[in-house]
């Protein structure tokens, strides 16, 4: 089924939440859970060179918003002096100087313990990953909280730092809408907080989010007649300033045989079909459907027709190495690159090669960790020039189910968020809320 994007749309740059651990490809079986653990993250320890404090995914295969500036205030407990005998003539100092006494012995005065906060990043689906350094020396317990502007704790983690004093913490937030936090953490008779972090947590509806719970419903009051296949993951951010559109919204066309979903970020929730959507304003995520058809074959001919109409003329131009893989390249009409992961079918286009190469090879790393349903699929990215030679791409992620088709699309660039999406899809039986 080909998504049609029927209107001028801008996407907002967001973290990629959460990476999908458990969903599997190729002949295996898909988990039921949405996206738990990112491709990359965060050390705590020494401060990177980088210094941001906003968790922001800047592009295809960026790393999950790693961020490790400290963006709190250390806390000291340790006496900075010690006291010998004057008479002795002793003399009190603090490392690294290290005076003697008359008798040749060293009073050494020990560092004070301090303790740091890296700016916090997304996780998973309404779990933020918050990491710390504890220049104590040795092993020791550390409180890692999510604070309310009261005070109020909602989220709480105690780990243990490393050998190095690093610590991580991974805080799961409640999951009812957007929300101001400060994030604290002490132990070793110290303590570090930060300022507060702007986090758009995304409700859930029997762990998916509400808005895609509110599109199956409503596409079965319109009279969708099979199954409906949603995405249980959603893009987050947490930034160190307010967000102007936390929240997600949809708009939705059904029938019996299909449906057509187009999901926004907006200021906040609106009811399906709101007549909000209809204004400039709202910055569309992702377009997602469904089509039923006759059978599994007329449903793969219409996933594969527009990439055969794409190619029926075109002969390969060579190989191309993709890391783990090898693809096909094309070049006329336009370059291309085409390979194989499983049943499923990649094919990246645009006019510019190097580009191409750089997003393929960004596709096939991402897929080592985020596990496409185990069907026959297409991903599909191709790639425009726009009249100041910008580079944008859209991505379509299709699969089979049955004799049923379903897509992901997105635009502007956001390939990680089509593929994770698509990863994470479930499927809802008709007259039956949740997933199954």
């Amino acid at each position: 089924m080909k998504l049609k994007f029927t209107r001028k749309m801008t996407y907002h740059t967001v973290i990629s939440a959460g990476l999908v651990s458990a969903l599997l490809t190729g002949c295996n079986t898909p988990s039921a859970i949405p996206p738990s653990s990112p491709n990359s993250s965060a050390s705590g320890g020494t401060s990177p060179s980088t210094n941001t404090t906003n968790s922001t995914e800047t592009g295809l295969g960026a790393g999950v918003g790693t961020s490790n500036t400290p963006v709190s205030t250390p806390s000291t407990s340790a006496s900075t002096s010690s006291s010998g005998s004057s008479s002795a003539g002793s003399s009190t100092a603090s490392i690294p100087s290290s005076p003697t006494n008359s008798q040749g012995s060293v009073t050494v005065v020990a560092e004070p313990a301090q303790m740091i906060l890296y700016a916090p990043m997304v996780w998973a689906l309404n779990t933020v990953h918050v990491t710390g350094h504890l220049s104590n020396g040795t092993t020791t317990a550390v409180m890692v909280e999510a604070v309310t502007a009261n005070g109020g704790v909602v989220a709480s983690d105690k780990v243990n730092t490393t050998s190095n004093g690093s610590f991580t913490a991974n805080l799961y937030l409640p999951d009812n809408g957007p929300a101001n936090l400060a994030f604290k953490a002490y132990g070793g008779g110290t303590a570090a907080s930060t300022g507060v972090f702007y986090f758009n947590a995304i409700p859930l509806v029997q762990g998916t989010p509400a808005v895609f719970s509110e599109v199956r419903v409503s596409a079965q009051q319109m009279g969708t007649d099979f199954p409906v296949w949603t995405p249980t993951w959603l893009p987050q951010s947490i930034t160190s300033t307010p967000q102007s559109q936390p929240a997600y919204s949809a708009n939705l066309a059904a029938k019996s045989f299909t449906y057509t979903a187009d999901i926004f970020a907006t200021p906040r929730a609106y009811p399906i079909n709101d007549s909000a959507l209809n204004t400039p304003t709202p910055i569309e995520i992702a377009q997602i459907g469904g089509q039923s058809f006759a059978s599994a074959k007329a449903a793969e001919q219409q996933m594969m027709y527009g990439l055969q109409q794409t190619f029926a003329q075109t002969l390969p131009s060579g190989t191309l190495s993709l890391g783990n893989l090898s693809g096909v390249t094309y070049t006329t009409p336009t370059p291309a690159i085409l390979w194989h992961e499983g049943k499923w079918t990649l094919v990246v286009q645009g006019p510019v090669p190097q580009v191409n190469r750089t997003e393929a090879q960004a596709i096939v790393r991402i897929l080592n960790q985020v596990y496409l349903p185990p069907t026959n699929g297409l991903v599909f990215v191709q790639n425009t020039t726009s009249v100041n030679n910008t580079q944008s791409a859209v991505t379509e992620v299709s699969f089979i189910q049955g004799s049923d088709l379903y897509t992901v699309g997105t635009q502007t660039g956001q390939i990680y968020n089509a593929l994770v999406m698509a990863a994470s899809s479930h499927r809802h039986i008709s007259g039956v809320h949740g997933i199954s």
